[in-house]
């Protein structure tokens, strides 16, 4: 996997996974495939948004809304903070949000 600045990433189409919490260690990934530039068009790649240093995360998310949009993916956006703050995902009828002391993405090459 490669780092990506956040800004450079629209989650705009992306399918979210997985969000894994580790609280004893104040940090949480957000697993997603996602549409990255310069890809094959229409092809998703694997993405990790790994967040450390967290201090609080809030989400609803209603679960069958989220199945339901999958296949065209079910994250309308996303504000990445800059740096340390608050990041905020916008789902199919629910949101993320993470305040944490850094965010790195990850994708596959």
């Amino acid at each position: 996997m490669r780092p990506l600045d956040p800004h450079a990433l629209d989650l705009h189409g992306a399918v979210l996974h997985a969000i894994d919490a580790d609280p004893d260690h104040h940090r949480l990934r957000v697993r997603l495939e996602v549409f990255v530039d310069g890809q094959e068009p229409g092809k998703r790649s694997h993405c990790i948004v790994a967040f450390d240093e967290v201090s609080s995360h809030t989400e609803t998310i209603d679960w069958n809304e989220l199945d339901r949009h999958a296949a065209e993916g079910n994250v309308t956006s996303w504000s990445p903070a800059d740096g340390a703050g608050t990041t905020v995902f916008h789902l199919a009828h629910g949101f993320l949000s993470v305040t944490a002391g850094r965010v790195d993405v990850l994708v596959d090459a």
